[in-house]
């Protein structure tokens, strides 16, 4: 209650103030008034080196306003209350006195587009009207507003940039690179696995694995064709898959000894009886024509190794 008490005394002693003395309210606002006014003893002076920060700016920028003013020794200069205009809203001054230098920072905002005066007064000093230029965007356009301030940029931008950048010309090619090394690789365990003596081991285990699931005549005729495959592409003649017996015993009487030229021709000869003449295997003659073809085909790849050498 106390509070709501003072509360309405100090305004109906405000307001009889104002109905019984009103002289005497008037008189002291004008005396305010008169504070922010230049003395008659005011010397005006013109402001040095004046700059804006920044040196172009548009309606609502924050704009810093520098100069300095010559005083004398004597003179009083002090920012005090300073005017307002509609136009111009002045947010603060810095006053920095230096001998018979005063240093001036003005903090303001523009909200009239063109040229307009500030009026300024400092005590016993009073500055020359600085002309203000505010620019607008739409009278200038977009293209020349453009080459005033450089493009806003978010934080780390140009790092990211530069990475993105150095990526691109340095991480692709290496990619690049990597892949065709892993490509020739690849080509090579493919062409080493493919070579003719891995393709003939791997056929004859194929053929054994499925032994028991194949005739005589089946099992003879992979057997050759295996062999047939394998000697055609290791020793380079092309004609041996069409040869007869007798032709292949002329092709690889140089290359074999005669025992071993011998006992593969018995075996292909034995196929083809097999396969055409309705012959059959005998017990374990299977296994031994296998393990000959094996044996000889180690033969054959061991002393190709050795002339290779």
């Amino acid at each position: 209650m106390s509070n709501k008490y003072f509360f309405h005394k100090k305004i109906c002693f405000g307001l009889a103030l104002i109905i019984f003395f009103p002289n005497a309210i008037f008189s002291q606002t004008e005396h305010m008034i008169e504070e922010i006014r230049p003395s008659n003893r005011s010397r005006t002076v013109i402001a040095q080196e004046v700059t804006f920060t920044p040196a172009h700016f548009y309606l609502g920028d924050d704009v810093i306003l520098h100069f300095w003013l010559h005083t004398l020794p004597d003179e009083q200069v002090e920012s005090g209350l300073y005017p307002q205009q509609e136009t111009l809203l002045i947010e603060n001054i810095e006053l920095i006195r230096n001998q018979t230098k005063v240093y001036v920072s003005i903090h303001f905002k523009s909200f009239a587009v063109g040229t307009q005066s500030l009026d300024l007064y400092f005590g016993d000093v009073q500055v020359e009207p600085i002309p203000i230029t505010t620019r607008s965007l739409v009278n200038e356009g977009y293209d020349q507003a453009r080459d005033i301030y450089p493009p806003l940029l978010l934080p780390k931008t140009k790092f990211f940039a530069i990475t993105i950048t150095s990526i691109l010309l340095l991480g692709v090619p290496l990619i690049l690179l990597i892949m065709h090394v892993i490509k020739q690789i690849l080509l090579f365990y493919k062409k080493r696995s493919m070579i003719p003596y891995r393709i003939f081991i791997k056929s004859i285990a194929q053929l054994m694995r499925n032994e028991s699931q194949l005739t005589d005549a089946q099992y003879y005729h992979q057997l050759n064709q295996s062999m047939r495959h394998y000697l055609t592409h290791q020793l380079s003649l092309p004609t041996l898959p069409s040869a007869t017996p007798l032709e292949m015993r002329r092709l690889l009487m140089d290359i074999f000894p005669q025992e071993s030229s011998q006992k593969l021709m018995q075996i292909i000869q034995r196929s083809d009886s097999i396969r055409f003449g309705g012959h059959y295997a005998e017990v374990g003659e299977r296994e031994a024509d296998t393990t000959f073809m094996l044996s000889l085909a180690k033969e054959l790849e061991i002393s190709t190794k050795e002339a290779k050498r």
